[in-house]
């Protein structure tokens, strides 16, 4: 069972009878599948219970949390058998998202120290840079570096991805010149070994397409 509770310190999300991590996702699908763009940036607290995880388990939440939903985990708290407080772990605060609720046109640019969500477009000529992950809620056909301070784990994700440049830490890339494919699904833009590759949003969806 997954209960969601507002309180003065943000969302809180209770876990209750939940044996795994791809429950969790299934149960979290479920909450958020009318209301995601809602609780987008909303402050999160996890209330795992008596549920015992490992370190791996709980950074995959963290990441499902901020990364799939856009929100900030600020903390994970545990009970004992009696029901008693036994540990609150603060999650420290994920660099600050900066949300822009506009297609970005031509000359304009956003240059931010955390992640850079777009609700809209990212057009020829205009320029997103963010020392974390950049998430394009529309088609990217601009410039787009993620990772600007050096982090090789940043990704970033567009309905679309036809930019003119793309950067991930300090690899380059561009779209292909010729016919221009256009998918059914979300993309993700990152770096595997030494060359940035883009695929499904949703992994299981379609074999990934080589990149850039």
């Amino acid at each position: 069972m997954l209960i969601l509770k507002g309180t003065k310190d943000g969302l809180l999300i209770i876990l209750r009878n939940i044996e795994s991590i791809t429950e969790f996702e299934e149960k979290l699908k479920e909450k958020f599948s009318k209301s995601k763009d809602f609780f987008a940036g909303a402050d999160v607290i996890i209330d795992l219970g008596e549920m015992q995880l490992s370190v791996e388990e709980k950074q995959k939440i963290i990441e499902i949390i901020e990364k799939d939903y856009f929100m900030n985990l600020t903390e994970i708290r545990n009970y004992n058998h009696s029901q008693k407080f036994l540990r609150k772990e603060t999650i420290t605060p994920a660099a600050e998202t900066f949300f822009v609720k506009k297609t970005l046109r031509s000359g304009q640019k956003i240059n931010h120290d955390g992640n850079v969500v777009i609700l809209g477009d990212v057009n020829p000529g205009a320029e997103v840079i963010a020392t974390g992950d950049i998430f394009v809620f529309g088609v990217l056909r601009g410039i787009a570096h993620a990772g600007a301070s050096g982090d090789n784990k940043a990704i970033v994700t567009a309905f679309r991805l036809q930019p003119t440049q793309l950067r991930i830490a300090d690899k380059i890339s561009r779209a292909p010149d010729g016919m221009v494919f256009t998918p059914s699904f979300p993309e993700v833009a990152l770096i595997k070994g030494e060359r940035i590759y883009i695929e499904p949003y949703f992994c299981n969806l379609e074999k990934s397409k080589e990149g850039i």
